[in-house]
């Protein structure tokens, strides 16, 4: 058993989620397989079957015990006072990092560019009506965005909230990614309504289907791009694929659900 105890302290936590602090998905899921691959010596860079069954707060330990499948995966469960808050699989994939060519344009009819999205002001705009504040707002525009899906920019840099020892780890990217679907939300919101986007007041990461990392860090001296496309929605719940990609190669790469909460 390895006990895992995120910091009232830790950078990333002011800002998910201001008044209610919660330890992002990313950061946990980082946070186990950085241990577990300490543990086993395995460069762990692939994860699936991810449940988050209850929020973890900063301060609360805990407790995650891991059971070998075969010799490069592990099955994982992590409790908090006996109470399951996380648990999935975890494994080394050989992978190569891929080369994504770039989107053509005007791949849907149903634009969403008569909003005007692709300000900075604009996405000032949105992150006020998402729980999150200061440096975890990570993303910096909006390149496109239609019923499908959204394709944000990000520049990542060393004082990123969700940096390890200097490095921005590529479990990252979930994090990255369900902002970029919040985003997509609230735009959606605005185009169906003609009105401002009414503020999400919870977002939570509830599962991973997969994730593999084509590499270990996100370079935090070129942009991201970061694309999301809905593969299906409901009143207050969707499941996404994502890619996060840096000059045109693939960084990280999955499938997760979320749920959320609107406000009025």
């Amino acid at each position: 058993m390895i006990p895992i105890s995120i910091s009232t302290t830790h950078p990333a936590i002011p800002g998910h989620f201001p008044g209610m602090p919660v330890v992002p998905a990313a950061l946990l899921l980082d946070e186990i397989t950085y241990r577990l691959a300490q543990a086993t010596d395995l460069d762990i860079n692939a994860a699936k079957q991810i449940r988050f069954i209850a929020p973890l707060e900063p301060g609360q330990q805990l407790d995650v015990r891991y059971q070998q499948k075969n010799p490069a995966e592990y099955r994982f469960i992590g409790t908090e006072k006996g109470s399951p808050v996380v648990k999935g699989v975890l494994n080394y994939t050989v992978t190569e990092p891929k080369y994504v060519p770039p989107a053509s344009p005007g791949k849907s009819a149903e634009t969403v560019d008569s909003c005007d999205i692709q300000t900075s002001r604009e996405v000032t705009d949105l992150y006020q009506h998402l729980p999150h504040s200061g440096r975890m707002c990570l993303l910096q525009q909006v390149l496109t965005c239609d019923t499908q899906g959204i394709t944000c920019l990000a520049n990542p840099d060393h004082l990123q909230p969700l940096n390890r020892g200097g490095q921005l780890p590529s479990w990252a990217a979930l994090e990255y990614a369900a902002q970029a679907l919040a985003f997509h939300g609230l735009l959606s919101l605005r185009e169906r309504s003609q009105q401002s986007p009414k503020a999400f007041g919870k977002a939570m990461i509830i599962g991973v289907r997969e994730m593999v990392c084509y590499r270990p860090q996100i370079n935090e001296l070129q942009p991201c791009q970061i694309e999301v496309t809905l593969q299906a929605q409901q009143p207050q719940a969707a499941s996404c694929t994502f890619t996060l990609k840096q000059d045109q190669l693939l960084v990280s790469s999955g499938q997760f659900n979320i749920l959320y909460e609107t406000t009025t």
